[in-house]
């Protein structure tokens, strides 16, 4: 009997161990999550805001600054919650993310700004457990960052550099990244702060390195611009690079006129300077105007030049097209000006727009400025006081400038509408 009851003693002894060391596993319930949010800060107003990414419906304007907390209904396992195990992809291509655990909730933190304008998926798999063993069914959500999302242009092949604005100097092929002094970000036409260039009329200026580089035998410029005239003294050199040993444009004081003064390369192998100038009356080479002009929009009855430019957003496109040696100015879609060039005794030869700087004589920078026509280590034209750039008076761009586009083609009439329509 004795033996018996020592026997009978071990197997309870081995049931309670039993029992005691699965029940961890074995009574672990999965875990699930209690609600996921984004939040940084609103594109429209500045402020701080919030988004909820677990409600029914997926959710849109979501920070580009975004934070993502996702909190679970217990304690997280932190070696199962990882990049590995949680993904944010657009696209099809993951973004780099930090991913932090503290008790029950898991922050995940993108390495830059998200695109504006983009659907994202948020990824979380199975392999995400509780502290406590309880496991995690693997689930995503979907979301739209605010914003627009980016244009891809006519001829995008051909796009040699573009400059958005969105809080920093980068160009999208990150070849022509600029410096400035002086600039701000403010609204865009879209309403959405720090979206684009602020110019103050006085000491403002972008300068973007190898700027000569960007000009070809056939070019197509395009940009949007708001020109703030109150207080303005003189007019305003909007960019350029080298002045008229390059180009530069400059919409006058007053707002009667704009022009694109470009230098350019003639078959026999010397470059002349010549002005793209558009005032918006009408005449051409058949009513009174100059020779080469075969086209130009009479403006005078809807107010002129100065109401499609004066405190409002107009897209502006210069493009020359070596092929037919013609040049053509474009406001928001619309034919203003074409030139035919061959019209012209002295430019029926040209063959392109250059850099040239052999004869200057001056010193002539190189970097392509924007709220100036030149940068600032150009010395021609210093001493004059419109032109010299530390001079108060001199014709310092005020207003804004957005959506920077330069090609190494021109675009035809129906590819300028088409970004137009696709960028307004």
């Amino acid at each position: 009997m004795k033996a018996l009851k020592i026997s009978l003693f071990s197997l309870l002894a081995l049931g309670l161990l039993f029992s005691v060391g699965c029940s961890d596993d074995d009574d672990a319930q999965p875990v699930s999550i209690t609600s996921i949010v984004a939040e940084g800060t609103d594109l429209q107003t500045g402020d701080a805001t919030t988004k909820d990414l677990n409600g029914a419906s997926s959710a849109t304007d979501v920070p580009l600054d975004a934070v993502i907390t996702v909190t679970f209904e217990k304690e997280v396992d932190a070696t199962t919650a990882t990049t590995s195990s949680i993904t944010l992809a657009a696209d099809g291509s993951n973004v780099d993310i930090g991913v932090a655990v503290t008790g029950s909730t898991v922050t995940i933190t993108p390495s830059s700004d998200l695109a504006r304008g983009t659907d994202y998926t948020l990824t979380l798999s199975n392999t995400i457990a509780a502290a406590d063993g309880g496991q995690f069914s693997a689930t995503s959500r979907t979301f739209t960052t605010a914003g627009r999302s980016e244009v891809v242009p006519p001829q995008a092949d051909n796009q040699l550099a573009y400059w958005k604005f969105d809080g920093n100097l980068m160009s999208t092929n990150g070849t022509y990244n600029g410096e400035e002094a002086g600039l701000t970000y403010g609204t865009d036409r879209f309403g959405n702060v720090g979206s684009t260039s602020v110019y103050d009329g006085d000491v403002t200026i972008v300068e973007i390195p190898n700027g000569d580089k960007l000009l070809n035998e056939s070019t197509t410029l395009s940009f949007w611009v708001k020109v703030d005239s109150v207080g303005h003294v003189g007019g305003h050199f909007v960019m350029g690079v080298g002045d008229l040993y390059g180009f530069f444009i400059e919409i006058q004081g007053g707002l009667g006129g704009m022009k694109l003064t470009g230098r350019y390369t003639h078959s026999d192998g010397h470059t002349l300077a010549n002005d793209f100038f558009f005032n918006g009356d009408g005449q051409t080479a058949d009513n009174g105007g100059w020779v080469a002009v075969e086209f130009e929009q009479d403006l005078s009855s809807s107010g002129g030049l100065g109401a499609l430019l004066d405190n409002r957003w107009a897209h502006i496109v210069y493009s020359y097209d070596a092929t037919t040696n013609k040049r053509h100015l474009y406001i928001d879609g619309e034919l203003m000006e074409t030139d035919n060039l061959n019209n012209a005794p002295a430019l029926a030869g040209v063959t392109g727009l250059v850099f040239d700087d052999s004869d200057a004589g001056d010193v002539i920078g190189t970097k392509l400025a924007f709220g100036f026509n030149h940068d600032r280590e150009t010395t021609h034209w210093a001493n004059e006081p419109w032109g010299g750039y530390t001079f108060p008076d001199a014709n310092h761009f005020k207003g804004s400038l957005d959506d920077i586009r330069i090609f190494d083609v021109a675009l035809s009439d129906s590819e300028v509408k088409q970004l137009y329509t696709d960028e307004k």
